[in-house]
């Protein structure tokens, strides 16, 4: 069969959603970790379970005492919207008579495909580090689910003692004593903002119970900041400074893996509005409509008044979180320049 653009699409676009969950998202550390362990839900809703704790369920009782019968809290679920993500794909008529031939016909294809992966890619990512208010279409951001706000149908007073609805939020500036816009600040074991105690202070707030979170994030420049002083502290092996001097990806600190995201500080409003993410990956996840595993392309059509042929990569789910409690944000006056870190 001699190689067209409806057949090399057919087959193009079939491996594209083999591949979207292996490496479309591996540029920004968070979108990756969430990709890979994706759920999918079915109904017009997602519902997500809450996972807690009930300090009034378990009791002791003695001979003939009575016991109490209930939870808490009264809810036992949060619910979610989904929303639509939509990303066309286009083969103009002229593209297809101008590259004929088998070679050309690749490329072109090629082209488009890889276009398209960083098209998704760029829109996932910025949609989880936005610092803007998600419009009524969008997938919830980080700050979002870790806020005090109503999310999944849920305000933290609804929760009545509980407290997993309650985001830990750390204004830094507010809490602390030193100037957290301060470069020597951040790396002075003296200093209150030291930032190996900036990174402690996140992990710790973000334990519940007995499971800690596993994962964080911050800007490129306070990520730098943070693995020069973790190599300074514990860093002495001629192993451990090859291991600097190659620039490693990631460090783990108090069980925690952190990693840096362009795109949160792409996000930024400003020089001095780093954060600080401490994260259970258990307790955010991206919940994707079965259909759609998560995404799927349809069939493509010839668009009325347009020489083109489309296809449309669509997915529905959320971002969604099961117990606010198990993450943490520190924010306020952090230096982190954006210029720091290549445009997102």
């Amino acid at each position: 069969m001699a190689l067209t653009y409806t057949t090399l699409n057919v087959t193009t676009l079939a491996a594209v959603l083999r591949y979207i969950t292996n490496v479309w998202f591996i540029k920004d550390p968070l979108l990756n970790i969430l990709m890979e362990k994706m759920e999918t839900f079915d109904g017009i809703r997602i519902e997500v379970p809450l996972e807690y704790a009930d300090p009034d369920l378990s009791q002791f009782t003695g001979r003939m005492v009575p016991f109490n019968v209930g939870l808490s809290s009264p809810l036992t679920k949060a619910y979610y919207d989904p929303k639509t993500n939509t990303t066309p794909l286009a083969i103009p008529w002229e593209d297809k008579v101008d590259n004929k031939g088998e070679g050309k016909i690749f490329d072109v294809v090629t082209v488009l495909t890889e276009n398209l992966i960083r098209s998704v890619r760029h829109k996932f990512a910025t949609a989880i580090w936005t610092r803007s208010t998600p419009g009524a279409n969008d997938f919830h951001s980080l700050d979002q689910l870790i806020g005090t706000g109503t999310i999944g149908g849920i305000a933290p007073a609804d929760m009545g003692t509980s407290s997993l609805w309650q985001s830990q939020l750390i204004d830094v500036v507010a809490t602390y004593n030193d100037d957290p816009a301060v470069e020597t600040n951040l790396l002075d074991e003296n200093s209150d903002v030291y930032i190996l105690n900036l990174l402690e202070r996140a992990t710790l707030l973000a334990s519940y119970l007995d499971e800690g979170p596993d994962i964080g994030m911050t800007s490129p420049y306070l990520f730098s900041i943070a693995r020069r002083a973790f190599f300074r502290k514990f860093g002495g092996s001629p192993v451990d400074k090859r291991m600097v001097n190659a620039g490693i990806e990631h460090i783990v600190y108090l069980n925690t893996t952190w990693f840096a995201s362009h795109y949160c500080a792409a996000a930024q409003t400003g020089d001095t509005d780093g954060r600080i993410y401490a994260i259970s990956t258990d307790a955010i996840k991206y919940r994707f409509n079965s259909e759609a595993k998560p995404f799927v392309f349809e069939t493509p059509v010839t668009m009325q008044n347009v020489n083109a042929d489309v296809h449309k990569l669509l997915c529905r789910g959320n971002m969604v979180i099961s117990n606010r409690r198990r993450c943490c944000r520190l924010y306020n006056g952090i230096k982190s320049p954006k210029a720091f870190a290549a445009p997102a």
